[in-house]
């Protein structure tokens, strides 16, 4: 009798257990379908939206200053500062013609060498110019096209101009990142460039 009742039990447990679970499940799937077949065009959106553009990093080049060795005081011959660039997300510009030509005006580009940047929908990240002037910046924003952004990135400047200019040497692109070409900011890349 006791055997008995304890297998009642158990069954109605079970049976609780089973109509719980299907009814989780019918919750997820019905979720799932609302998610998906009633919500998927504004799911997908939502989706690429949270896409971000991915690109190597690169690591803030190091100063070269010179010290005064009576009051310590420091010159910097080379240093970094930010400057914007503009670029533009193909597949979300509506209307390329007009955009090239409002970017040519403002950037000062010819309109045939941006229109083919503009046709490559594949690419999320393509630059138009680097180290546009607020103007340009200004003059961009106020025309709010659309997939047109900016991004900043570190130019090196040297402050003192021609100052030593043979020994501190310079920097320019030798494969897809700069490097240093010549004097010094050749000599010292691996402590100025830093770890990518």
């Amino acid at each position: 009798m006791v055997r008995r009742e304890q297998m009642d039990t158990f069954a109605k447990r079970t049976a609780f257990l089973t109509v719980f679970l299907l009814l989780v499940f019918g919750l997820i799937i019905v979720r799932l379908f609302n998610l998906q077949v009633i919500k998927g065009g504004q799911s997908k959106a939502l989706a690429e939206d949270q896409h971000s553009i991915y690109r190597k990093i690169s690591p803030t080049r190091g100063e070269i200053k010179l010290t005064d060795k009576y009051s310590l005081e420091t010159l910097p011959i080379a240093t970094n500062i930010e400057k914007f660039l503009v670029f533009i997300v193909p597949e979300e510009i509506e209307d390329s013609q007009d955009a090239a030509e409002k970017l040519a005006s403002i950037l000062s580009l010819e309109v045939d060498e941006i229109l083919p940047k503009m046709s490559n929908m594949e690419r999320k990240y393509v630059p138009l110019k680097r180290q546009i002037s607020e103007e340009e910046e200004n003059n961009i924003s106020k025309a709010q096209i659309p997939g047109v952004y900016f991004d900043t990135e570190t130019v090196r400047i040297y402050p003192q101009g021609d100052l030593l200019s043979q020994t501190v040497g310079f920097i320019g692109y030798r494969t897809d990142f700069k490097e240093g070409l010549y004097g010094l900011e050749r000599y010292f890349e691996k402590v100025h460039a830093g770890r990518q």
